[in-house]
């Protein structure tokens, strides 16, 4: 990180056309990205983080947008109950 940082203030200081800096630049602008890549996509770390996170994830995605898509009813008279009991 530290040699990102001193390349912007050089390209800063030295000025110059701008191709020559693009890749430092980009560097620095992934900067977030790669240390995500170092540190959370690690085998270790990413099955810890599947097994706290996982199961709410998926409760989180697969979960019914509308609470009648999952209804279901032994017979007709028991759906016309349940539908004017909420009436």
């Amino acid at each position: 990180m530290g040699i990102n940082w001193v390349m912007e203030v050089v390209s800063w200081f030295a000025g110059g056309p701008d191709y020559i800096w693009y890749v430092t630049d980009t560097i620095n602008t992934l900067q977030g990205v790669i240390i995500f890549g170092i540190f959370v996509l690690e085998p270790q770390v990413r099955s810890r983080v599947w097994k706290e996170w996982g199961p709410k994830l998926a409760h989180v995605m697969c979960r019914s947008h509308t609470p009648h898509d999952s209804v279901v009813y032994s017979s007709p008279q028991d759906a016309a109950v349940r539908l004017t009991s909420n009436i």
